[in-house]
């Protein structure tokens, strides 16, 4: 069965903004654990994530939340780090940073986003020369 470690607060690169796309968002899966994991206490007492335990999830089930979005980000930087995640607002409980809080996997899947792949940004206007 899995506990999940979910970010609840988006990261933002200030000096970088060109870079945040890359960094993880709130609803992003942080880590996959077994049931009963001894969780730290930066991970229990972060401002930024929250854990979800979710008794009857195997491990492998909630792995899918944690593969990025395929493609190569110096094509395209608008490419995520997570592929999909959870919809925060569309949980039967609102959540906050350092609480845990235990759902089914129906609640976790009823919550699951699957994240778009955004356009790479245009350059700028294209000449052609003849």
């Amino acid at each position: 069965m899995a506990e999940l470690l979910v970010r609840v607060v988006d990261l933002v690169n200030t000096s970088e903004p060109q870079k945040t796309p890359q960094l993880t968002k709130a609803g992003n899966v942080i880590v996959v654990c077994p049931d009963g994991w001894t969780w730290g206490k930066l991970e229990v007492n972060s401002p930024d994530w929250c854990i979800i335990k979710v008794p009857n999830m195997t491990v492998m089930t909630a792995a899918q939340f944690l593969g990025p979005q395929t493609g190569d980000v110096t094509q395209n930087p608008n490419l995520t780090t997570r592929a999909a995640g959870i919809t925060l607002s569309a949980l039967p409980v609102s959540v906050s940073a350092g609480n845990t809080y235990t759902m089914t996997q129906a609640q976790i899947m009823a919550a699951k986003t699957v994240y778009a792949v955004l356009a790479p940004p245009q350059l700028g206007p294209s000449t052609t020369t003849l």
